[in-house]
């Protein structure tokens, strides 16, 4: 499976990179990005233009099977304690 990062966020390619690899990888963004998506570790050419492709549900579309959206997890929420009073 091949994921597309539809985020602008450079932080989401960089975590879909860590969990799935460069080469699985790929970025719709703006086509002035390339020096950004290289510099967080995107293979080159994986850097799929936003104004030729236009919005993720049309790229995904056109793509086909084998694609999918790349969605970061958000990050849990801290537990809150309790604070345990006991009756005397």
């Amino acid at each position: 499976m091949r994921y597309i990062v539809g985020s602008s966020d450079i932080a989401d390619v960089e975590a879909a990179i860590k969990e799935h690899g460069a080469k699985m990888v790929y970025w719709l963004t703006d086509s002035t990005r390339g020096r950004e998506a290289s510099a967080a570790g995107l293979d080159r050419n994986h850097l799929l233009s936003v104004q030729n492709l236009g919005n993720m549900e049309a790229t995904l579309e056109l793509f086909g099977d084998g694609w999918s959206e790349y969605s970061a997890k958000p990050a849990p929420k801290p537990k809150v304690k309790k604070s345990s009073k006991k009756d005397e």
